[in-house]
């Protein structure tokens, strides 16, 4: 999971208007290397994305 984390580009995956929460999820996940919030934050990213195109 977090190789995944870590990988993500959020250019492609995030919205622009949520990069500071982006951001700010990631820092966390790096110091605490817990990755529950991050995790619901990229799937609610990726269902308004979805929503958007479909």
């Amino acid at each position: 999971m977090e190789k995944l984390l870590t990988q993500l580009n959020s250019k492609h995956s995030v919205p622009a208007k949520w990069l500071t929460e982006y951001n700010t999820g990631m820092i966390k996940f790096y110091e605490t290397g817990d990755h529950a919030e991050m995790m619901s934050f990229l799937k609610k990213c990726h269902e308004t994305m979805c929503g958007r195109f479909n």
